[in-house]
């Protein structure tokens, strides 16, 4: 899962920047893992969140 998290980490940052400010040119610019954890408060669990822009496909 830490895996998953460092690769998709900004995903998460951004869509939380932009429950507090939708105005993106305030957002801080050069996001990192390190500040991702400095920032935020975290658990990992065991579910789906869709991170994509494209349906999910049944295969």
């Amino acid at each position: 899962m830490q895996n998953w998290l460092k690769k998709n980490f900004d995903e998460l940052f951004s869509d939380q920047l932009n429950k507090w400010y939708i105005d993106e040119t305030l957002w801080v610019k050069n996001r990192t893992f390190k500040m991702f954890n400095e920032w935020f408060d975290y658990s990992m669990h065991t579910m789906i969140w869709d991170t994509l822009e494209t349906p999910i496909k049944k295969i």
